[in-house]
């Protein structure tokens, strides 16, 4: 499940002064840099990790995924990030277990039945994110957390990367979940050590979060079946209803966010938002939505 982890250790926990030039021997690609300040970083690559070592400390930034398995197309359990920890640990010669988590990124690969982006049309708005909808991609942002649902196969091609045999021809949906900033505030945590991050209060935690940022997403509707008998505002709703979907309800609220000076309070404007959003009319849930809950759901079922 874990993407991306960035790990801080900082130099009063490692008690070795020595780290300093054999961590960097270590490294590839080595660029050094020195601050007005005169504080000073050795930049370098250990496989695919990026590692920073200077006199406050060693940064570790990557894929544990890629670091464990060589690539990021298979899950990478718990257990699997606990060894990636360690064989860490062990090629330093320090206990990076108690390194401080700067970064995480939560994502899951999903086998759907139809097209990647056929998915995003059903994917409406989320309260605190700008939603930012691009070819084969899908983004969720705020300054401190984003979600991105994209085609894994495609993205792989483009990075040329090999796919997996069982990939080809297959629709790859991934759904990715990235703590940017204030960690420990946004987890209601005192501390975030790497060790907790394989440790099972966490992991389930972590894995529970990363389902409700999905729920929490405004999940459209598609046209009910139309009625024999209409009344007056029956009519006028079915009809509105029909083209909002007929023109697609992010584009619609697209269009509705770039009137917001028109409207004589915020209020007016987010009480016509909601009513868009909830149309008579428009009330059935996609079979498309439906399959992609079901899945990210079941994760709950693999904590392990």
């Amino acid at each position: 499940m874990y993407d991306n982890v960035g790990l801080w250790m900082p130099s009063d926990r490692i008690n070795w002064s020595g780290y300093k030039d054999t961590i960097p021997a270590l490294l590839s690609n080595i660029t050094y840099t020195e601050k007005q300040n005169g504080n000073w970083w050795i930049n370098g690559s250990l496989e695919n990790l990026k590692i920073a070592v200077g006199e406050a400390g060693i940064s570790i930034i990557g894929s544990p995924n890629k670091y464990v398995h060589g690539y990021n197309f298979a899950a990478l359990t718990r257990q699997e990030f606990q060894h990636g920890i360690e064989k860490i640990s062990d090629t330093f010669s320090i206990d990076i277990k108690k390194a401080n988590t700067s970064k995480i990124d939560i994502a899951h690969n999903f086998c759907m039945q139809e097209e990647v982006k056929h998915y995003y049309h059903y994917l409406g708005i989320c309260k605190y994110y700008k939603r930012l909808a691009y070819e084969n991609s899908l983004y969720y942002s705020n300054k401190q957390r984003t979600i991105v649902f994209y085609d894994k196969v495609k993205e792989g091609k483009k990075n040329g990367e090999t796919i997996p045999l069982a990939w080809l021809n297959k629709n790859i949906l991934r759904y990715e979940f990235r703590l940017k900033g204030r960690i420990l505030k946004q987890l209601n945590r005192s501390n975030l050590y790497a060790e907790d991050l394989y440790k099972d209060e966490f992991y389930i935690q972590i894995i529970d979060r990363w389902i409700l940022e999905y729920q929490n997403i405004t999940k459209n509707k598609i046209m009910n079946p139309n009625k024999e008998t209409l009344t007056n505002k029956e009519a006028k709703d079915y009809l509105l209803s029909a083209l909002v979907a007929e023109f697609g309800q992010n584009k619609v609220l697209s269009i509705v966010d770039g009137w917001n000076s028109r409207f004589t309070t915020n209020k007016e404007a987010q009480r016509f938002r909601k009513s868009l959003n909830s149309l008579s009319g428009l009330t059935l849930e996609s079979d498309l939505i439906q399959e992609l809950d079901t899945k990210i759901n079941r994760v709950k079922d693999y904590y392990r």
